[in-house]
C-alpha cells in the first residue's frame, strides 16, 4: 500500500490514499479471511486423513479378530449389508446389527434432548383412544389443528445418525399411528355400520377431500432435487430407483445441468415405464441415446474460442430421449411436476429461471435440459424452444435470448420451489465434484470438534465472499433468487449444496477425469447400484418425514377413485410401489364404486398406475431412442378446473 501511495505525485494525496487503504484493510479484514481459508484447508486434510486411518484400523481389526468373537459377527453383518440386492434385506440386517451393537436399547429410550418424547407419547395415545371409541369428528379436528411435519423435533437429523437403521421407537410409533388415523378417517364413511344412501356417501367423501386438501397444504410438500455434475450425474438414476421402489418418490422433482437431463428423462415417463427401467435386464443403450458429448473439437476451441462440444448434437440426443413433450404435457401424462433451472447470461438476462408447468407450460422439456446443461466452454448457450398454439416449435422468447448451465447460479432452487409448490422438505441427490469439499458432507462422521470447527469456517468464508460480492456489485439486501450472476466462481462457492436430506454419490474431486465421458451400460448399472445402496441409508429418515404426506396423497387418490370409477373398472390394475401397502399392510386402502367425472383424474391421481385407465400410448408415441416423437396431452388444465366443481 505504501508503494502505491508513494507513486502518487502529491504527498498530500499520497497520505490520504494511504490512510484510506489502511482503513479499508482494517474494516474489510482480508487477512482474517485468508487465515480462515488456510485453517479450513488444514482441517480438511486432517479430517480426511483421520477418516482413512480409522477405516484402515477397522479393516485390520476385523482381520485379526479372534474366531467366533462378537466382532466377527458384526463384521459379517456389515459385509452382508454391502452386498444386499434389495432394501428389505438391507433393513433387516441393519436391525440385527443394531441389536448386536446394543443400539436397540437407545431406540427404546424416550428421554433425549433431541426431541420431545412426552408430547409424542401423549398424542399417540390420544389418537389411539379416538379410533378405539370411533370418534371420527374428534380425530379429524385434532389432526387438522395439530399436524405439522417437523414439530417436536421428529425430523432432527441427529436422531438418524446413531443407529444403522431407524430411530427412536416412540417416533416411529407416532408416525405409524398418524398414518393409520388418516386412513381410518378417510374411509370411515364406508364401514358397514355407517353405510348410507349414495348422496350421503358422496357428501361424506367431499367433506374428507376438503379435510385432506387443507391438511396437506398445512403439512407441506417434499421435493427431490438432482444436482449438476456432468457424466457423474448418472448416479441420480439409482437415487430415484430406491425412492420409487419404496413408495417415497416425491411428485415434485427438480434438476440442474446433468440433473436436468435425468429429471427430463424420468419426468416424461409413467410409473409403468419407470418399473421397466429398474429391471436388472434393462438395456440402457437400446432404450436411450447415450452419446451426449459427441465428438471433441479442440482445434475449433483453440482457434475460434467456441465450445468443445456441439450443442446441436446434445439437443438431438435429448430430443431422442425425451420426445417433444412440453412441461404441461409431461405433467398431464405422468402427474409429476418436473422443474429445470437455467441461468441467464450477463448483458442478456441477469436472473435464473425455474421452468415447470406453471411458469413455462409450453417450453419443451428437452430444450430446457439442453440450456441447463450448457456449461460455459463445454456447450454453447442456447435459446429455449416452445410450442405455439398450433403445436409448432418456435423460440420461447423472441430476440435471441439465450440461457446457460443452471448450476452457475442455483444448483438447488429451494426458495423458488417453496414459493411455487409449498415445498418444505428437500431431498437432495448431490454429485457435484466440488460439493463434498464445500460442504464437508459425504465423508466420515458429521460429529466431533474438527467437523464443527470446519463447518464454522465454511460458513464464515461463504458469508465473506457473498458480502464482498454484494458490496462491490450493489446487490445488498436483495432476495437470493434475484441476485445478479456476478462472478461465476464465487457463485459456485456461496450457493447451497445441501437440503434436509442430502445423498452424496461419487468420489468428489476424484471424479474430474470422468466428467466429460459418455456413459455406457456397464457404467450406468454400476452407478445405479452404488447410488441405490447409498440411498438405502437415508430411507428411514425420509420415510419418517414424508410418510404422512404420501399416505394423505394416496388416500386422496382413493377417495377420488371412489367418486369416479366402479369396482369393475378399477379391478385388475397393477399397483405401483405404495407406501401405504408397506406401512398399513393389514388395513390397506380399498377401491370403491364411483360415479364422478373422469376428467378429475390428472390433477389428483398423480403418478400411479391409475393413469393406465387412459388409452395406452402406442410404440410410436413413446420417447425412444431415435424416435424424436411428439407426445401430446389429451386434456388441458382448463378441463380439470371446469369439471372440478
Amino acid at each position: 500500500m505504501e508503494i502505491v501511495a508513494k507513486s502518487i505525485a502529491s504527498p498530500a494525496t499520497a497520505r490520504v490514499l494511504l490512510t484510506g487503504l489502511k482503513l479499508c484493510w482494517r474494516v474489510l479484514a482480508p487477512e482474517v479471511f485468508l487465515r480462515q481459508l488456510a485453517a479450513l484447508a488444514v482441517l480438511i486434510i486432517v479430517r480426511h486423513s483421520l477418516w482413512r486411518t480409522r477405516r484402515w484400523l477397522r479393516a485390520l481389526s476385523a482381520k485379526i479378530a479372534l474366531p467366533n468373537s462378537r466382532k466377527v459377527y458384526k463384521e459379517e453383518l456389515k459385509q452382508a449389508r454391502r452386498k444386499c440386492a434389495d432394501y428389505k434385506t438391507f433393513q433387516s440386517l441393519g436391525e440385527k446389527l443394531d441389536k448386536a451393537e446394543g443400539k436397540d436399547k437407545w431406540k427404546r429410550e424416550d428421554n433425549s434432548p433431541l426431541f420431545d418424547s412426552q408430547h409424542l407419547r401423549e398424542r399417540t395415545k390420544r389418537y389411539r383412544e379416538m379410533m378405539a371409541r370411533g370418534d371420527v369428528d374428534a380425530c379429524m379436528y385434532a389432526l387438522r389443528g395439530e399436524l405439522l411435519r417437523k414439530h417436536f423435533g421428529i425430523c432432527n437429523p441427529a436422531l438418524f445418525q446413531v443407529c444403522n437403521t431407524g430411530t427412536k421407537v416412540v417416533i416411529e410409533e407416532y408416525v405409524a399411528t398418524v398414518c393409520e388415523a388418516m386412513a381410518w378417517v378417510g374411509f370411515s364413511y364406508n364401514s358397514p355400520s355407517t353405510r348410507t344412501d349414495l348422496q350421503t356417501k358422496k357428501d361424506a367423501i367431499h367433506e374428507r377431500l376438503a379435510f385432506f386438501n387443507e391438511t396437506k397444504h398445512g403439512f407441506g410438500r417434499s421435493a427431490l432435487l438432482l444436482s449438476g455434475g456432468a457424466s457423474v450425474g448418472m448416479y441420480h438414476f439409482g437415487v430415484v430407483k430406491a425412492l420409487h421402489l419404496n413408495g417415497l418418490l416425491p411428485r415434485v422433482m427438480s434438476g440442474t445441468s446433468a440433473g436436468s437431463i435425468v429429471c427430463g428423462m424420468l419426468g416424461v415417463r409413467t410409473d409403468a415405464e419407470l418399473m421397466e427401467m429398474w429391471n436388472d435386464t434393462f438395456s440402457w443403450s437400446q432404450n436411450f441415446s447415450l452419446d451426449f458429448f459427441g465428438d471433441l473439437d479442440v482445434s475449433r476451441f483453440l482457434k475460434t474460442g467456441q465450445e468443445l462440444y456441439s450443442s446441436e448434437h446434445l439437443g438431438r440426443i435429448l430430443r431422442d430421449n425425451m420426445g417433444d413433450l412440453t412441461f404441461l404435457e409431461a405433467f398431464d401424462r405422468t402427474g409429476r411436476i418436473i422443474n429445470i433451472t437455467v441461468s441467464g447470461l450477463p448483458g442478456n438476462t441477469r436472473y435464473p429461471m425455474l421452468l415447470n408447468y406453471l411458469t413455462s407450460p409450453h417450453v419443451l422439456v428437452w430444450s430446457a435440459a439442453q440450456c441447463s446443461a450448457a456449461v460455459p466452454g463445454i456447450f454453447e448457450s442456447r435459446e429455449l424452444l416452445a410450442k405455439d398454439r398450433l403445436g409448432e416449435i418456435v423460440p420461447y422468447v423472441s430476440g435471441g435470448l439465450k440461457w446457460q448451465d443452471g448450476s452457475m447460479q442455483s444448483d438447488l432452487p429451494m426458495a423458488r420451489l417453496a414459493e411455487l409448490f409449498n415445498v418444505n422438505y428437500f431431498i437432495v441427490s448431490q454429485v457435484n465434484p466440488q460439493a463434498m469439499l464445500l460442504t464437508g458432507g459425504g465423508v466420515g462422521s458429521q460429529k466431533g470438534p474438527i467437523f464443527r470447527v470446519a463447518q464454522f469456517l465454511r460458513r464464515e468464508i461463504k458469508q465473506y465472499l457473498q458480502s464482498m460480492l454484494e458490496l462491490f456489485r450493489g446487490a445488498s439486501g436483495r432476495h437470493p433468487w434475484l441476485r445478479p450472476v456476478g462472478n461465476t466462481l464465487i457463485a459456485l462457492v456461496v450457493q447451497e449444496y445441501e437440503g434436509d436430506v442430502t445423498i452424496y454419490n461419487g468420489r468428489g474431486l476424484l471424479e474430474f477425469p470422468k466428467l466429460l465421458k459418455n456413459p455406457t451400460d456397464e457404467v450406468l448399472r454400476t452407478y445405479t447400484k452404488a447410488s441405490e445402496w447409498e440411498t438405502w441409508w437415508h430411507i428411514p429418515e425420509i420415510q419418517n418425514a414424508c410418510a404422512i404426506e404420501f399416505v394423505m396423497d394416496e388416500i386422496v387418490k382413493e377417495l377420488l377413485a371412489d367418486l369416479r370409477a366402479s369396482e369393475e373398472e378399477m379391478s385388475g390394475l397393477v399397483r405401483t410401489p405404495s407406501l401405504c401397502s408397506r406401512m398399513l399392510p393389514q388395513t390397506g386402502l380399498k377401491r370403491l364404486p364411483s360415479f364422478h367425472q373422469e376428467a378429475l383424474r390428472k390433477e389428483f391421481m398423480g403418478p400411479t398406475q391409475k393413469h393406465m385407465l387412459l388409452p395406452k400410448p402406442t410404440a410410436s408415441e413413446m420417447p425412444r431412442r431415435g424416435s424424436g416423437s411428439r407426445l401430446s396431452s389429451n386434456r388441458s388444465m382448463a378441463d380439470l378446473l371446469l369439471t372440478s366443481g
